[in-house]
């Protein structure tokens, strides 16, 4: 009889999978790929999309193209619950789909800020189709803007750096902040964070370190310590959480809700269940980076072959270091890797070069369409 093998979410840890697919449908397995979208950005050029270095083809890949062009079914739909010991996922609009062997990379959520009212010009910088809204509500604009990003993270300080870029760059005059519940870049050495704050000063970014957000109301935002400050349009980089699927399923999560998952990247309860990406909790911890999500997409695309043919499974073995560069806007980037820090345009190019290696690398589907 043949297996069903379900792909919930088009992720970076899915690309390898889903432009692979014959190798899966060549051993009998009819394969159906849940999205809620039939596009997946790849988050690295999110920054430069929103200053308009890239166009939205150039940033995302065609999830339903590419299953289809396999002769495999795409549903546009989101997974909101498994119901593991049936083998059974529910979907959007409460239809259900059953499996034999299922894969996530159902990716992450933005932690939600505290609001008070009706907030309109809110937006999370997650899922990436955000940052055109963002975009596209600045370009429309026909005043100065007070712009706010809450997030002193990478993610926060690459879309405050690219805002200015986009401001700049079509002659808008914008006044951007960028908020910290610590100092700016957590995690990141003194050399690199004092790189990035020259930066973002000598682009005329306000910075607000070790402000706690207490309320965001239509037009402020406020900090515990009793300050506020006036916005016309917020971004909320304040952190990531893992999809909400699996605490609110009878499977076991970790900590921060991710799918709990043994060194093959597989369910620590049911073996037919794999994930990757930010929606996982692996042990050890890992940053939720880009950089891990493709490197496992790797192994869930052997150990899904070898699950289905039963054959011995792989082991993902994370990187103790790995290549850390942040778009700073204007063509300047900054660049870590192994404890020396490198800033300017040459770290900016060598990300557009991987970047844009990685996206032709993956938009080959079948038949070289």
């Amino acid at each position: 009889m043949e297996k069903h093998l379900i792909f919930a979410g088009g992720g970076h840890s899915h690309i390898k999978s889903l432009t692979n697919l014959d190798r899966f449908t060549d051993t009998e397995v009819s394969v159906t790929v849940v999205s809620r979208s039939p596009y997946h950005y790849y988050s690295g050029m999110g920054p430069g999309l929103l200053s308009g270095f890239y166009s939205e083809d150039e940033c995302r890949f065609n999830i339903r193209e590419i299953t289809e062009s396999f002769g495999c079914r795409f549903i546009q739909a989101e997974v909101v619950k498994i119901v593991p010991e049936e083998r059974k996922i529910i979907l959007s609009g409460n239809s259900e789909l059953f499996y034999d062997v299922i894969s996530f990379n159902t990716g992450s959520e933005i932690l939600s800020l505290p609001v008070s009212g009706e907030v309109k010009n809110l937006y999370p910088v997650k899922p990436i189709e955000n940052i055109s809204l963002i975009r596209d509500k600045i370009l429309r604009s026909d005043k100065q803007m007070k712009i706010a990003v809450a997030g002193g993270g990478a993610a926060g300080v690459e879309i405050a750096a690219n805002l200015r870029e986009l401001c700049s760059r079509n002659r808008i005059d914008a006044d951007i902040s960028i908020i910290s519940r610590e100092h700016l870049l957590p995690g990141y050495s003194e050399s690199f964070y004092n790189r990035a704050l020259e930066y973002l000063e000598l682009n005329r970014v306000h910075i607000y370190e070790y402000k706690n957000v207490e309320m965001i109301d239509f037009e402020n935002i406020h900090f515990t310590s009793g300050e506020k400050i006036n916005y016309d349009l917020a971004v909320n980089a304040s952190g990531i959480k893992p999809s909400g699927i699996f605490s609110g399923s009878k499977i076991r999560s970790g900590s921060d809700g991710g799918l709990a998952v043994n060194r093959y990247l597989q369910s620590a309860d049911y073996p037919e269940i794999f994930a990757g990406g930010d929606c996982i909790s692996f042990e050890p911890g890992l940053n939720k980076v880009g950089v891990y999500a493709v490197r496992e997409g790797m192994i869930l695309y052997k150990n899904l072959l070898s699950y289905i043919k039963g054959m011995k499974l792989e082991e993902f073995k994370p990187q103790k270091s790995y290549l850390s560069i942040l778009n700073l806007g204007f063509h300047k980037g900054i660049m870590l890797w192994k404890g020396i820090v490198m800033s300017g345009v040459l770290p900016f190019y060598f990300k557009y070069y991987l970047d844009s290696r990685f996206m032709k690398k993956y938009r080959k589907i079948r038949n070289g369409k």
